[in-house]
């Protein structure tokens, strides 16, 4: 019953109504807002009533009705369906009949996707470097920044479930999930990302509750040993890789030479 759905969902973004990169964004809109509306509509779940909702409702609505009078209507479109994720993702958990279940399976599914993310940086790095541009990994991204910037993003929140989670085994996915993102972000480059991460660390360390200073210290290590060995697979690229990794991460500002 599925197959001509799917038929016609292939045949509506085979059109050339918007660049190959943007149909990730549409398509994640068309799932969040058909998951919203499938449980509203069949009363597994009711909207919520607040004020605050109805004023960032009515705000969405604008932002759309903005994008018709838009002098570049296909970059607003995109950028509208970028802006409209995080609204409709904040509906789908708020009217989620078990909210814990649903957050916590959407951890799990980001934390796969963050998973095969860094483990393609890492591979595309040692096994493919044909499709390295200028010896950075970039591929699927436009530069090495925005991908090392979306691998930093999950590293603290897998730290934190480390720390709070209640069961070992989550614990250790968390932990192995944290130091594949901090040797991704090695493996990458940049020079924001990695100083960004150190100072993060300082307020995280500080501010997690529950955790004795032995903890924190063990935080720590297990950052400082997952960019160290980062760096070491980084330099397995030879002498090139040694003079980007000095470029990006020490010729800064910072160390006076930049």
């Amino acid at each position: 019953m599925l197959l001509p759905f799917i038929w016609i969902a292939a045949f509506f973004f085979s059109l050339p109504l918007v660049e190959p990169y943007e149909i990730a964004r549409l398509l994640g809109v068309l799932c969040a807002g058909g998951a919203f509306v499938y449980a509203f509509w069949t009363g597994a779940a009711g909207l919520p009533r607040s004020p605050v909702l109805a004023v960032a409702g009515l705000f969405w609505v604008l932002t759309g009705i903005s994008v018709a009078f838009s002098a570049v209507p296909f970059v607003s479109f995109v950028a509208f369906c970028s802006f409209s994720l995080l609204p409709l993702s904040a509906l789908c958990f708020l009217c989620a009949p078990d909210r814990v279940r649903a957050i916590n399976r959407a951890a799990a599914g980001a934390g796969v996707i963050l998973a095969a993310l860094a483990l393609w940086a890492v591979g595309q790095y040692l096994f493919v470097p044909d499709m390295l541009v200028y010896g950075q990994v970039r591929y699927p991204f436009a530069n090495p920044n925005s991908y090392a910037a979306l691998m930093a993003a999950g590293v603290f929140p897998a730290l934190g479930v480390m720390c709070s989670a209640g069961t070992r085994n989550v614990r250790i996915a968390a932990g192995a999930l944290a130091v594949l993102l901090l040797v991704a972000v090695m493996v990458i480059g940049g020079r924001a990302v990695p100083l960004a991460l150190v100072a993060v660390l300082i307020v995280f360390v500080m501010m997690v509750p529950r955790l004795s200073w032995r903890g924190r210290g063990g935080i720590v290590l297990l950052m400082a040993g997952a960019m160290a060995l980062g760096t070491a697979i980084a330099v397995m690229g030879g002498a090139a890789a040694i003079a980007r990794l000095d470029h990006n991460m020490l010729g800064t500002a910072l160390f006076g030479r930049g």
